[in-house]
């Protein structure tokens, strides 16, 4: 940078600009001299965001008009209809998800209604998906979220760490959405987040506190919190780097329903730990006791509490803004050969229809049915590599 200031003239303001670094002249074309200073600049993006502002207001008295609509079509036995269609077995977690999403469209109808005065404020209820690799998890969000009609969006949360480190930082989350949404920031501001692999950012010493620097763990789950439970993320366009001037999107988080999943693996030896003690079981599964419990995956998970989910690394703040836990079984042979035949969208009518294009009839027998759902068992990926096998 030059010690002494260029002089530039602001082709907005006219003013005469002292230019020491690149931030007081923003944008600058040596060639035709066109060029807007940093005081010009921030005033072009504040009028952007005050009609920005004035648009996105008259967007949500749309939206809040438009709600009773949408809680008709998710009353729970409704969501669970339509989820059933797409989705075997699973039962118990296409009720809780139900539920869930209801209640989260209730709570933003109230929100909107209720006067200001009125003392009861509705927390958000978002939720924690546990199951193994496979099960369904973002098919079942994926299938809710065309129903509702609303942008969804997966970000891996292993791929995210605190500010200060290499690597994408949990805004990303937001932005994933917003470009879901078609870079529309009211219908982003109503959408669903899942963050997958969330295991994956569970705290490396378990329910003990760590003194080594933990970038992609237990500071991800911190920087996570605000967003949660609900706050205004600024974050810039894709392609564009981090700078005091860099024009920013703006979207709140409050009314995001946030859906957090992953397989944690080895959550149910810490279930089984905590059932064993005094031989004592509980819940569902009841029946498996002693050695048994550490065997029986599906009788443990659905028994687990947010007690062994801090003892497996996830932080008490984090589990106090996910309230809801939902657990999905693993997929034995009988279930992925359901879901090669049954659903809509199921593999084998896929590939039937495609030949059938070219006059061809494909028929699959029932050992070959079989033998694909036994492959997908043995490479334990659950339902998500039937098509690949039978390509």
């Amino acid at each position: 940078m030059p010690k002494n200031p260029v002089k530039h003239q602001c082709t907005f303001c006219k003013r005469i600009i002292d230019v020491r670094d690149q931030y007081d002249m923003p944008i600058y074309d040596p060639n035709t001299g066109f060029a807007i200073c940093k005081d010009c600049v921030r005033e072009i993006n504040r009028y952007l965001d005050e009609h920005d502002a004035s648009v996105s207001s008259e967007e949500r008295t749309t939206f809040r008009k438009e709600l009773g609509d949408v809680l008709e079509k998710t009353r729970p036995h409704l969501i669970k209809e339509y989820l059933d269609t797409y989705i075997i077995n699973q039962d118990r977690a296409k009720k809780i998800l139900a539920v869930a999403v209801y209640n989260h469209y209730k709570r933003m109808k109230y929100g909107y209604e209720k006067k200001e005065d009125e003392g009861t404020e509705i927390e958000k209820s978002n939720v924690i998906m546990l199951g193994p690799s496979g099960c369904g998890k973002t098919a079942l969000l994926s299938h809710l979220s065309k129903l509702l009609d609303v942008p969804f969006a997966v970000t891996d949360a292993s791929s995210l760490t605190e500010a200060g480190f290499v690597g994408a930082d949990v805004e990303v989350a937001v932005r994933n959405l917003y470009y879901a949404a078609d870079k529309d920031v009211e219908k982003a501001e109503h959408g669903i987040i899942y963050l997958d692999e969330f295991d994956k950012i569970a705290r490396k010493s378990g329910a003990n506190n760590s003194i080594t620097a933990d970038p992609g763990h237990e500071g991800v789950q911190q920087a996570l919190l605000k967003m949660l439970e609900g706050s205004v993320v600024e974050f810039t366009a894709r392609g564009q780097r981090k700078h005091p001037e860099a024009p920013t999107i703006k979207v709140d988080t409050k009314n995001i329903l946030f859906i957090v999943g992953g397989a944690f693996v080895g959550i149910e030896k810490i279930i089984a730990k905590r059932l064993k003690k005094g031989n004592v079981a509980m819940g569902f599964g009841a029946e498996v006791r002693g050695k048994d419990l550490e065997k029986e995956y599906d009788a443990l998970i659905h028994q687990v509490t947010p007690e062994d989910l801090m003892e497996y690394g996830i932080i008490p703040e984090i589990i106090g803004r996910l309230p809801v836990i939902c657990t999905l079984e693993t997929l034995d042979e009988d279930a992925l050969l359901r879901i090669l035949t049954e659903p809509i969208n199921a593999p084998v009518r896929q590939y039937q229809q495609l030949l059938a294009m070219d006059g061809v009839e494909l028929v699959f027998t029932e050992d070959a049915l079989r033998a694909v759902a036994k492959k997908a068992i043995e490479r334990k990926t659950g339902a998500r590599s039937l098509r690949g096998i039978i390509e």
